[in-house]
């Protein structure tokens, strides 16, 4: 068994430039590199044992850092001061130093030194308009690695404000209330005061804002638009006895909002606005005729009326005779769907709307009167016509 020899051992680091380090347990080496370690034994008793060196190699590798970059504003206006903050952490222990550069894309904004806490700072007015990549970019030091913060956005523009809807889309019932809020939120360190107002508005519409006028500072604003609707006015339809042409006399009218539709049921429909401007668009309102007088509640967004015409009143057994149903209103000329013809409470044949119109050409009507109608059946635009409500047009023709 070997015996232990009572001494000393020193150590010491021997850097590549020829520097002597004494090292202990602990030590930090200054730099990276390639030391060479050497450990020296010193016998307590020089007279029995020698002294004796070991010596080994260590390299000393670069420690990495961490980039934190920051910018005083997101957004900001031409011009503006903007502080761009760039924190540099090691990865291990120490502290870097060195400087770090900062770019906009490939625009140098300009190079600071980093403090003793592993913050660099500049301030700049030259950001270019737009939005700007910024970054930050540590050169190393003889300790620490170079590196390259992550990119952060940043743009420069002039003030504005954006203008939100709390919900895409709003629904009012006839003769009700309907509330949405809006915000205004500054953009580009917009300040100053804004007002709402509602363009041109269909009869028996009205709105409002609470606040309609507010300044904004910063915060963004919110106000309250409220639409009210008034209540339907009714309208009376009578016919003209014997020729079965139909004359309709309205007793008022109504305009209503987009978003109405017949009474107990109701359409959603998008808002459109463009910055303050509320616009809100309307149907107009129309009004068919009957086969007898009555009152009937027009609520709907629009009408038109419905007339029929033949080539002949009089056709031989076989012949032929060609029926023309055309929509007339606000709307008919962009009528889509079809129209049906009936004789009687039969339905004889259906055509197609093209331009407000629909034909339909029969060999096969037999002898004796016929009491011929049409029904349209109506679309997002056009009342429907139902061939047994007061809104059908009839036309009597005979073959024989």
């Amino acid at each position: 068994m070997a015996n232990s020899v009572p001494g000393t051992i020193t150590y010491v680091a021997q850097s590549n430039t020829e520097t002597i380090i004494p090292v202990s347990s602990g030590t930090i080496l200054p730099a990276a590199g390639a030391y060479s370690i050497t450990a020296t034994f010193t016998p307590t008793s020089p007279t029995d044992y020698a002294k004796s060196t070991a010596s080994t190699v260590v390299n000393v590798t670069k420690a990495g850092v961490t980039e934190t970059l920051a910018s005083s504003a997101a957004q900001a206006s031409a011009g503006a001061s903007i502080t761009l903050t760039d924190t540099v952490v090691s990865n291990t222990t120490g502290t870097p130093t060195g400087s770090v550069s900062f770019l906009a894309g490939s625009l140098a904004l300009g190079t600071s030194t980093i403090s003793s806490t592993g913050i660099a700072t500049i301030t700049t007015t030259n950001l270019p308009a737009g939005t700007s990549s910024i970054t930050a970019i540590y050169t190393g030091d003889s300790n620490f690695n170079s590196d390259t913060a992550t990119a952060i956005s940043v743009s420069i523009g002039s003030p504005s404000i954006a203008l939100a809807v709390g919900q895409p889309a709003m629904t009012i019932t006839v003769g009700t209330t309907g509330m949405e809020t809006l915000t205004v939120t500054p953009q580009l360190g917009y300040t100053g005061d804004v007002s709402f107002s509602c363009g041109s508005l269909p009869v028996g519409v009205t709105c409002s804002f609470s606040p309609s006028i507010g300044a904004i500072s910063g915060a963004p604003l919110q106000s309250a638009l409220i639409v009210t609707t008034a209540a339907p006015s009714t309208a009376s339809v009578q016919t003209r006895p014997g020729a079965g042409m139909m004359a309709v006399g309205a007793a008022a009218s109504l305009a209503s909002i987009l978003l109405i539709w017949l009474p107990g049921r109701r359409k959603r429909t998008s808002w459109a606005m463009l910055l303050l401007i509320a616009g809100i668009s309307a149907f107009s309102i129309g009004c068919g005729g009957s086969s007898s007088a009555k009152t009937t509640p027009v609520t709907g967004p629009t009408a038109s009326t419905l007339a029929l015409a033949s080539s002949a009143t009089k056709i031989a057994n076989g012949g032929t005779a060609t029926f023309t149903a055309a929509l007339t209103g606000t709307n008919a000329a962009s009528a889509t769907g079809s129209i049906a013809f009936y004789d009687g409470g039969t339905q004889i044949g259906q055509a197609n709307i093209a331009s407000g119109s629909a034909q339909l050409t029969l060999n096969s009507l037999s002898v004796g009167i016929h009491t011929i109608t049409a029904s349209y059946s109506g679309d997002t635009l056009n009342l429907p016509r139902d061939h047994i409500d007061v809104r059908r047009r009839r036309r009597k023709y005979r073959s024989h």
